[in-house]
């Protein structure tokens, strides 16, 4: 997706997945060659699923918004300090799953069905078989007439279109904290 800025510069985004392995070292290689090996990156933004992040364990005790001012000073950290103003990580609380439940119509259009959403949607909990997919999973199962199950990486990019094409992302920066903080980062960036 490209935008052209205020300055008309060209402003787009490239998704990209970091392998397996030693995350941290491979994040760190990503922002040090994202910054390097092209003149026309003006930064890398990076969005983790604070569920299952690793080392989030280790902080059980803390809250989510205290995991995740952790997490990022963390993430800034490992990399390179020249480069550390220009990499800005955030995190979906608990998942991108639940930008979802800020717009719980997102899912009428393919299954007839609106998101349950009695919990405001950042604080849908990391429980193993109650954090955001796993909750769009069980729904999927109950409420899908073809019986397909939830697959992230089908259905999960539609329902985020549906939320683009429905003008709803105004609706997601009031009810979920941490992507108004990202989309905030990236405004500011294009000014």
């Amino acid at each position: 997706m490209d935008k052209v800025a205020s300055q008309g510069q060209k402003v787009g985004l490239k998704p990209h997945r970091i392998p397996a392995g030693n995350f941290f070292k491979q994040t760190e290689k990503h922002v040090y060659d994202s910054l390097t090996k092209y003149d026309n990156v003006l930064a890398v933004f990076s969005i983790y699923d604070l569920y299952n992040f690793p080392c989030a364990d280790s902080m059980e005790k803390m809250g989510y918004r205290e995991r995740v001012i952790s997490l990022k000073n963390y993430l800034k950290n490992k990399v390179n300090e020249n480069y550390r103003e220009k990499f800005f990580p955030h995190f979906a609380v608990h998942e991108t799953e639940a930008w979802l439940y800020a717009y719980p119509e997102c899912t009428k259009g393919m299954l007839g069905k609106t998101l349950p959403s009695d919990t405001p949607p950042e604080q849908i909990n990391f429980g193993e078989n109650t954090h955001p997919s796993k909750r769009l999973e069980e729904f999927f199962r109950t409420n899908n007439p073809t019986k397909k199950r939830y697959l992230k990486t089908t259905h999960g990019p539609k329902l985020f279109e549906k939320i683009i094409k429905d003008e709803k992302v105004d609706q997601i920066r009031k009810e979920c904290e941490h992507f108004n903080q990202l989309v905030q980062d990236l405004l500011r960036l294009c000014r």
